[in-house]
């Protein structure tokens, strides 16, 4: 029994022994991957075709002989892992690299491991290799539509936000103008009593100091009636239909309605409207107050006269206007303070502080910009921003 196991034992190295050679040479030129092997010095042993196509040879025996990874640019770092792997510090190192063959960069990903004798001792390195480029490609694709994503959700993100946040103050300031003109209506018919029944009063009287203090009194209720007449033409309601406007045309129609009430104020007009200027889509009515706000602001700060410029011009695909004032200023501590509620520097008791606070919400809500620039005593220029 032991001699048949013996001669049985035997037959069968014998018999691997003339099969193996040929079946891993079979598998080493076959493989769907490159392979090729180097010596301790990293010198290329062997071969196969795709290893060597894929580092810009035609056949596995052209790469014989070369030292490994000399031949390839920036080949440092891949130096460093497969010195690692040839001192045993690692098992297997897995590392990219470029090459450029035929004026085409690939990158490559390479495995390697350690190769060893039959009494296990290191005699080189068996290294796999495989094209990555369009993987690469791939993965830099994702990368970059996901960091693109990330970034319209936030942009979007923040647009919901203010655009929450405007909606909040819109309803607040809607609530408000409705307060405002029910109260501005509820004064206005008392006040129209007093001054009927002063008017009455000053005519029994004989005294001439009463009588004077009868008309500083319906002076006085005057003032308040135009201040609450100004209230009611803030927040009174506008039309709910946009429609397209030449906004030099409204300009124009603007200073015509007030050609009377510069003159009578010294302001000289000095105007440039850009010609062809494209259509802009808005709140016609909502617009127009917003420029008789700046042009009524402007005056006022001329108190003794002075020039009232509007110019407009195309920005890209937007229209600008400019309104300029030779007056007074704004001091720099009041810039960031003029469009909120309630501020003024007016220091005739005329001014509400809305004017400019709903001006800059009709601009923010058609989509474009109000902002200033200013000098004290030497005038102030208001810029809209509208969208074509």
């Amino acid at each position: 029994m032991n001699g048949i196991g013996f001669n049985l034992c035997a037959e069968r190295k014998k018999l691997y022994t003339n099969f193996l050679p040929g079946y891993l040479e079979n598998i080493f030129v076959n493989a769907p991957i490159g392979i090729f092997t180097t010596n301790l010095e990293r010198i290329i042993t062997s071969a196969n075709q795709i290893a060597a196509k894929l580092h810009g040879c035609d056949h596995g025996y052209q790469l014989n002989g070369k030292i490994f990874p000399d031949f390839i640019c920036n080949h440092r770092f891949l130096l460093e892992k497969l010195q690692l792997v040839i001192n045993s510090t690692l098992n297997k190192a897995d590392v990219d690299y470029e090459i450029n063959t035929a004026n085409e960069v690939k990158t490559i990903r390479l495995v390697c491991t350690l190769l060893r004798d039959e009494k296990y001792a290191p005699i080189g390195l068996l290294n796999m290799c495989e094209d990555i480029t369009k993987e690469k490609f791939l993965v830099e694709q994702v990368r970059n539509y996901t960091h693109n994503l990330e970034h319209m959700v936030q942009e979007k993100t923040e647009e919901l936000k203010n655009a929450n946040l405007q909606l909040m103050h819109s309803e607040k300031l809607r609530m408000l103008g409705n307060l405002v003109v029910s109260v501005a209506h509820e004064m206005g018919n008392p006040l129209c009593s007093l001054e009927y029944l002063l008017a009455d009063v000053k005519e029994s009287l004989q005294d001439n100091k009463l009588k004077q203090s009868i008309d500083l009194c319906r002076s006085e209720i005057e003032r308040m009636g135009r201040l609450l007449y100004r209230l009611r033409e803030l927040y009174r309601p506008s039309e709910t239909r946009k429609s397209l406007i030449n906004i030099n045309q409204l300009l124009e129609d603007i200073l015509q309605i007030n050609r009377l009430y510069l003159a009578n104020n010294y302001v000289l007009v000095e105007k440039y409207f850009f010609p062809d200027m494209p259509a802009v889509f808005v709140f016609p009515d909502q617009i127009k107050q917003v420029f008789m706000n700046l042009i009524i602001n402007a005056v006022d700060s001329m108190a003794n006269g002075g020039c009232l410029k509007i110019y407009t011009r195309l920005n890209g695909k937007s229209i600008i206007v400019e309104v300029a004032d030779s007056g007074i200023g704004i001091p720099k501590e009041n810039i960031d303070n003029i469009f909120k509620s309630f501020f003024t520097t007016k220091n005739n008791s005329n001014g509400l502080g809305l004017g400019l606070s709903v001006s800059s919400q009709i601009i923010n809500a058609h989509g474009g910009k109000i902002w200033v620039e200013s000098e004290v005593n030497r005038g102030t220029t208001f810029f809209i921003s509208l969208p074509i």
